[in-house]
């Protein structure tokens, strides 16, 4: 299989996992939720040099019960601002993380419209050149056999393209993570010659542009999550140091002239936030720094992280616990770098309160890397004849195809709102009937070709060569995954969404002395509202969307006025939240409650 080839099959396999059916879902969590809607107010207010001026009131920090707040002070006057410049979220200022995914899903609405595709074309696309700038990586450090190893294990590890394909601030810290680690590896003149990167020569002049392109990765970084790339680029630029013994690329010329671009493009924005939004100091502190120290909210235990560290590697685990041990069986010093900047990074964020897999998105390069480095030695000595373990952990790969492809025909074509759990498919194979079959012949046909895909990767497995035995591995996984999305996670979130539960919510409102009660809404739901839909407090009926398990409660502002509340729409479409719509009509203002129901419906 030429270079050319190689390559080839690498960006094909990254096309389907990262960009293909990307907006075929929609948008049910909050966190996409928020980048898309703020996106949405600064794509709504023109381009930035001649944006509308949106009306806000001024925020002021408050601690309730404990957590730093902005929220608007009573009495003040509302002041103009410029949704490009302050990020606006449901008419009050958003400060939590810095624009540049909002800027990049903003101008992508403005050109192509406001759909689920555009909040996340970009860190889909981001996904896409990641995976060359890994391929690259590790030819520089490890070899070409390397690279190729690299390039398929970016594409068909689930992880990488399951949080690459959301509108979220994540995937931007980590392509530009991964963007300084290659500009300050491939500026420091390093070449790998084989799989411990012995051999190590410098390759000549012209290596400060890649000094630069760390700089502007920085600068991207900072824009898309603020000062936390430091602590990612601290430990895995340490690391590359010690283990390598490499002096710091570039001249001094170089890196002042990057710093310069650095401060000369990152530090307008905060200039212009701190000089209009009081408090935004306290904010900052509180979401960056606040989350090793007084930020409780949504805390986790210390351990988090270690046990999701096996699913962080599927469908590689296998072969990434090997990785943990790989320096010491060939004992080569350099081979510890991937490992000491997966396990550091780990070891650095168990102490933070605020824990989720998404924030270790960043480390996944070094995840690579040490299956890479396995996968490069299992390679080299099954051609040798000295199979052994590196046979069994081929074994093992290989079973995992079937295992994972057996799972996804349970989920396509086997019934049940509770299909998908692990009790449910033990169940499945107890109690065998016809009857636990799907109808639909799409999910059967998807059915049938996972099962060829896991065939073909296994003939290839016994009898392939090394090449396409990881080629037939790797992209039977990247395949199961992409089918994965396509015909069973997107039709199951498409059932959650709230599309109908917003369209069900404009119908009723459009009935005549009706409005439409948008303070409180869940996040997902708001984006499918149109612009435009305000809340009248004159009006006597209200439209209501509330959670059915808090609907003891309906909002404090109805009660002592309600006259009668009718469910209308029982929104069976819209499970994630599991929202019901109803009508509450008022006595007018003042007015002394005659046939006031109880606040439960």
């Amino acid at each position: 299989m030429t270079r050319r080839y190689q390559l080839g099959l690498i960006f094909a396999l990254a096309v389907l996992v990262f960009v293909v059916g990307l907006g075929r879902r929609d948008i049910i969590a909050s966190h996409e939720a928020r980048v898309a809607q703020t996106a949405r107010e600064m794509a709504e207010s023109g381009w930035p040099w001649g944006a509308a001026a949106v009306w806000v009131r001024p925020l002021y920090v408050v601690r309730p019960q404990g957590m730093v707040r902005l929220e608007p002070r009573e009495g003040e006057p509302p002041i103009a601002v410029n949704p490009w410049m302050i990020p606006i979220f449901n008419g009050q200022v958003r400060l939590q993380k810095p624009p540049l995914p909002y800027w990049c899903a903003a101008i992508v609405f403005r050109i192509a419209g406001e759909t689920p595709w555009g909040a996340r074309i970009v860190p889909a696309v981001m996904g896409l050149v990641a995976t060359f700038l890994m391929y690259d990586l590790a030819r520089l450090l490890m070899g070409r056999r390397a690279a190729w190893a690299a390039g398929m294990v970016w594409v068909s590890s689930y992880f990488v393209p399951q949080e690459y394909r959301k509108a979220m601030a994540d995937p931007y810290l980590a392509f530009f993570t991964l963007g300084c680690v290659w500009g300050w590896v491939k500026g420091s003149g390093v070449g790998g010659q084989g799989s411990g990167g012995e051999g190590l020569r410098v390759r000549g002049q012209g290596l400060g542009k890649y000094v630069l392109l760390f700089y502007v990765s920085l600068l991207g970084g900072l824009l898309a999550k603020g000062p936390v790339i430091f602590v990612h680029l601290g430990i895995a630029l340490g690391a590359f140091h010690f283990f390598y013994r490499r002096r710091v690329p570039g001249r001094v010329g170089v890196h002042l002239i990057g710093v310069l671009v650095v401060l000369g493009l990152g530090l307008p924005w905060p200039v212009y936030v701190l000089r209009n939004v009081p408090g935004a100091v306290e904010l900052w502190r509180y979401e960056s720094v606040g989350e090793l120290a007084d930020n409780v909210e949504n805390a986790r235990e210390w351990w988090f992280y270690w046990p999701d560290l096996l699913f962080l590697a599927v469908p590689w685990t296998p072969v990434w616990l090997a990785g943990l041990g790989w320096p010491r069986v060939r004992r080569r010093r350099r081979l510890w770098f991937p490992v000491a900047w997966y396990l550091l990074t780990v070891v650095f964020f168990s102490f933070s309160n605020l824990k989720k897999d998404a924030y270790l998105l960043p480390v996944m390069p070094a995840m690579v890397l040490m299956v890479t480095q396995v996968i490069v030695g299992m390679t080299a000595w099954t051609r040798r004849r000295r199979r052994g373990w590196a046979e069994v952990l081929w074994k093992v790969q290989g079973a995992l195809v079937v295992v994972l492809a057996a799972v996804l025909v349970f989920l396509l074509i086997v019934k049940g709102p509770d299909r998908g759990t692990i009790r449910e498919f033990l169940k499945f194979f107890r109690h065998f009937h016809a009857g636990s079959f799907e109808s639909s012949a799409g999910n059967i046909a998807a059915a049938v070709v996972a099962v060829v895909v896991a065939v073909a990767a296994v003939v290839l497995e016994r009898s392939g060569g090394v090449r396409l035995r990881l080629a037939g591995l790797a992209g039977a996984y990247a395949v199961l995954f992409a089918m994965l999305v396509q015909f069973y996670m997107t039709p199951k979130d498409n059932g959650n969404s709230p599309r109908p539960l917003a369209a069900a919510m404009v119908r009723e409102a459009s009935a005549p002395g009706c409005t439409l009660f948008d303070l409180n809404l869940p996040d997902p739901v708001r984006f499918y509202l149109p612009r435009g839909v305000k809340y009248d407090p004159g009006a006597r009926c209200v439209i209501v969307a509330v959670e059915n398990r808090k609907r003891k409660s309906l909002p404090a502002v109805f009660q002592g006025r309600m006259e009668s509340v009718e469910r209308v729409v029982p929104n069976e479409s819209a499970e994630a939240d599991d929202l019901a719509i109803f009508r509450v009509r008022l006595n007018p203002p003042g007015a002394s409650p005659t046939n006031s129901p109880s606040a439960s419906p």
